[in-house]
C-alpha cells in the first residue's frame, strides 16, 4: 500500500499541474485580449479628435475680398462654382435663343448680336440672383453687395476658393453686367478694381 501512494500522488500532482497552467494561460490570454482592445481604442479617438481639429480648421478657412467700381448704383454679386455654373447656362441659353430667332438679322448686320449678348447678361442676372435668394434664403445677402457712394464694396467670411463676380450697373444709359474671376487663397484680403467693364 505504501507503494501505491506515490503513483496516487502523482497522479493528482499532474493534474493540479495542468488546471493551473491552464487557468494561468487563460487569465494570461484575457488580460492580453484587454490590452489590444485598449490600444485599438485609441484609434478611433484619435481619428475623432483629428476630424474635430480639421473641421476647426476649414470653419476659418475664409477670407475677404473689397473692390472698386466706378459707376453709381452697381450692383455687386459673388458667384460660387454652384452658381457660376448656372449662369454660364442660363446665359448659353438665351444666346442660343436669340440666334435661332433672329439668325437672318445677324447674318445681316453682326453688330446686333452685341446688344443681344447685353439683354442675355442682365436676364441671366437676375435669373442667378432670383435662385440665390430663394436657395439661401437671408445668407444670399454674404454674396450680394450694393456699391456704396464712392463704390467700394466688400464681402468678408468667404470659403476659400474661385468665384466670379458680377457686377451690374448703368453706363451710357443702358444697364450691363460684366463679370470677373477672382481667385480667394488665404485670408489676406483680395483687391479687386471693377472700373472698366470686361466679359
Amino acid at each position: 500500500m505504501r507503494a501505491a501512494r506515490p503513483r496516487i500522488q502523482s497522479r493528482y500532482t499532474n493534474r493540479w499541474g495542468c488546471c493551473a497552467t491552464f487557468w494561468k494561460n487563460l487569465t494570461e490570454g484575457i488580460y492580453r485580449s484587454k490590452i489590444r482592445r485598449r490600444k485599438y481604442n485609441i484609434s478611433p479617438v484619435f481619428t475623432a479628435a483629428l476630424g474635430i481639429l480639421f473641421t476647426l480648421f476649414q470653419s476659418t478657412s475664409t477670407g475677404t475680398i473689397i473692390g472698386v467700381v466706378k459707376t453709381p448704383t452697381t450692383r455687386v454679386v459673388l458667384l460660387t462654382p454652384k452658381y457660376t455654373e448656372l449662369w454660364n447656362k442660363q446665359n448659353q441659353q438665351r444666346l442660343d435663343n436669340y440666334w435661332e430667332l433672329f439668325k437672318p438679322d445677324f447674318a445681316a448686320h453682326k453688330e446686333h448680336f452685341t446688344d443681344f449678348i447685353r439683354i442675355s447678361n442682365l436676364e441671366s442676372f437676375g435669373y442667378v440672383i432670383s435662385a440665390m435668394r430663394r436657395e439661401l434664403g437671408v445668407g444670399a445677402s454674404q454674396f450680394i453687395k450694393d456699391a456704396s457712394a464712392t463704390g467700394q464694396f466688400e464681402f468678408r467670411g468667404i470659403p476659400l476658393g474661385t468665384y466670379l463676380i458680377l457686377v451690374q450697373t448703368t453706363v451710357n444709359s443702358q444697364d450691363v453686367v460684366w463679370t470677373r474671376t477672382v481667385e480667394l487663397q488665404t485670408d489676406i484680403p483680395v483687391f479687386v478694381d471693377l472700373s472698366k467693364p470686361t466679359s
